[in-house]
C-alpha cells in the first residue's frame, strides 16, 4: 500500500495540472467577454427590446374584437412570447448589474453623458414582465403566487423608477451638455418610467385581495401618472420647437420620433384604466363606507346611483371616483387624438429617410434649378442612404404598441372585480356605455 503522504504527493502535480487547466479556461473567458465588451459596454438600450417583447405579449392578449379560438390562440402566442421576454429581462439585469459592480468608475463616467437617460428603460421593461404576470402569470403558476410577483415587481419598478425621475434630470441640468440643434428625444425617457408605472399599478390593484389595497394602489397609480405626464408635457413644445427650427433628426436618429408616442399612448392607457378602477370602488360603496367608518354600506349607499346617502356627507373623499370615469375618459380620448397625429408625423419621419423613399423621389421628381440642372434618375445621392440598423429601432415597437394599448380600457371586455350594483365604468364595446350614463346625470348633485 502506497503511504497517504506519498499518495498525495503523487497526485499533487496531477492536480496542479488540472487547476492550471481550469484557470487558463476561466482567464480564456474573462478574457473573451473583454474582448468582446459585453459586460463593459453593456447598455440599458437594451432594455428597450423587453420594452418591446413585453409590450407586444400584452397588445396581442388585449387585441379589441378577438373572440372564441382567435382569442385563445392569441392569448397562447402572448403567452408564450411573455416567458421569452422574462428570460430577456433576467439576462439584461445581470449584464447590467455585472458592468456596475465590475466597472463603477466607467460607470460613473457614462452617468456623465446623455446616454444615461437610457436608464428609464431598465425600470419600464420591469413594469412590462411585470404585467405580464397578472395577465399571463396563472398559465405557469397559481394566480395568487402570479398576482403576488407582480405586485413585488411593482415595487422593484417604483425603486428602480427613483432614480430615473431623480438621479437623470439632475444630471441633464448639471452635468449634461447639450445643444438645441441636437436635442434627443431621450430626455423623455426619465419620465416614461413613472407614466408605464402607473399603467402597472392600474393592472396589479384590481387583483389585489382588500378594496383598501386597491384604493391605495388606485390612489398611488393617478399620483405616478401625474408625476409623469406633468414633467413629459414639459419637454413635448421644446422638442416640437427643435423639429421647427432645425428639422428633422439625421437618418440615424430617424426612429427617435416615435419616442414621444411612448408617453402620450401609455398616459392615455393608465388614466383611462386608473379611472375605471377608481369607477368601480365607487360602485362597491367602499369610499362611502370610508366616509362613514362602522356603517352598514347598504345604509350609506345607493346600488342603483353609486352615491353615498345621508348621514354620509357629499365631500371630495367620498365623491371624487364618482366623477373619475368620465373625466379620465375625455382625458384619454384627448391625448389618443393627439397621439395618433405624432404617429402620423413619426411615420413621415421614418419614410423620409428610408431607403426606398429616395429611391421613388430620385425616379419619380424632378426639380430644375436656376442653372437648368435636371435631379432625377441619374442623381446617384438622391438613391442611397437608408435608415442604418441599430437597438434604437426597438423604440419603435412600444411606442406603437402603447398607443394600441389604449384602445384596451374603452374597447376591450372589463377584467375588474365586478361592482356591487353590476355596473362597471365603460365596459365592453361602445354601444356599452350607456353604463355610465348616471355617472353625467348626477355630477352636480355629487358635488353640489
Amino acid at each position: 500500500a502506497v503511504p497517504a503522504d506519498d499518495q498525495r504527493k503523487e497526485e499533487h502535480p496531477l492536480a496542479l495540472a488540472r487547476s492550471a487547466q481550469e484557470t487558463r479556461m476561466t482567464n480564456g473567458v474573462r478574457v473573451r467577454l473583454q474582448e468582446l465588451g459585453i459586460i463593459r459596454h453593456f447598455h440599458e438600450s437594451w432594455f428597450a427590446m423587453v420594452m418591446g417583447w413585453g409590450g407586444v405579449a400584452l397588445a396581442l392578449d388585449g387585441f379589441p374584437g378577438a373572440e372564441g379560438n382567435f382569442k385563445e390562440a392569441l392569448h397562447v402566442i402572448a403567452t408564450v412570447i411573455w416567458m421569452w421576454d422574462l428570460v430577456y429581462l433576467c439576462l439584461c439585469c445581470m449584464l447590467l448589474g455585472a458592468r456596475i459592480a465590475a466597472y463603477p468608475a466607467a460607470y460613473w463616467q457614462h452617468m456623465q453623458t446623455a446616454e444615461f437617460l437610457f436608464f428609464g428603460c431598465v425600470p419600464m421593461g420591469v413594469a412590462t414582465v411585470a404585467m405580464g404576470f397578472v395577465k399571463f402569470g396563472a398559465e405557469v403558476m397559481d394566480s395568487a403566487s402570479a398576482v403576488n410577483a407582480g405586485q413585488a415587481l411593482f415595487w422593484v419598478d417604483l425603486v428602480l423608477c427613483v432614480p430615473s425621475m431623480t438621479v437623470a434630470p439632475w444630471l441633464m441640468v448639471s452635468k449634461h451638455a447639450y445643444a438645441a440643434e441636437s436635442m434627443p428625444s431621450s430626455w423623455l425617457l426619465p419620465f416614461v418610467s413613472v407614466v408605464v408605472a402607473s399603467a402597472l399599478a392600474g393592472t396589479v390593484g384590481p387583483h389585489l385581495e382588500t378594496q383598501e389595497e386597491q384604493h391605495h394602489f388606485n390612489v398611488l397609480g393617478f399620483m405616478l401618472w401625474g408625476m409623469g405626464m406633468c414633467t413629459a408635457a414639459c419637454v413635448f413644445p421644446v422638442f416640437f420647437c427643435r423639429l421647427i427650427f432645425h428639422g428633422l433628426p439625421p437618418r440615424a436618429a430617424a426612429h427617435s420620433l416615435w419616442t414621444p408616442l411612448g408617453p402620450i399612448g401609455q398616459g392615455a392607457n393608465a388614466i383611462m384604466m386608473l379611472g375605471r378602477n377608481a369607477g368601480v370602488l365607487q360602485c362597491t360603496g367602499y369610499l362611502c363606507e370610508s366616509g362613514q367608518p362602522g356603517r352598514e354600506p347598504d345604509v350609506i349607499f345607493e346600488a342603483h346611483t353609486c352615491l353615498c346617502t345621508s348621514p354620509v356627507p357629499t365631500t371630495p373623499v367620498t365623491s371624487w371616483a364618482y366623477v373619475a370615469p368620465g373625466f379620465s375618459l375625455l382625458l384619454g380620448f384627448a391625448m389618443w387624438g393627439f397621439g395618433i397625429w405624432w404617429y402620423w408625423l413619426a411615420a413621415c419621419t421614418s419614410l423620409h429617410h428610408s431607403r426606398a423613399w429616395r429611391v421613388v423621389r430620385a425616379r419619380t421628381w424632378r426639380v430644375v434649378r436656376g442653372d437648368g440642372e435636371k435631379i432625377g434618375a441619374d442623381a446617384a445621392p438622391e438613391a442611397e442612404g437608408g435608415i442604418p440598423f441599430h437597438p434604437s429601432w426597438w423604440g419603435v415597437i412600444f411606442p406603437m404598441v402603447t398607443l394600441t394599448m389604449s384602445c384596451a380600457p374603452y374597447l376591450s371586455p372589463n377584467r375588474t372585480p365586478k361592482p356591487r350594483s353590476g355596473r362597471s365604468p365603460y365596459r365592453g364595446h361602445p354601444h356599452q356605455i350607456k353604463s355610465t350614463h348616471p355617472l353625467y346625470a348626477h355630477t352636480g348633485h355629487s358635488l353640489g
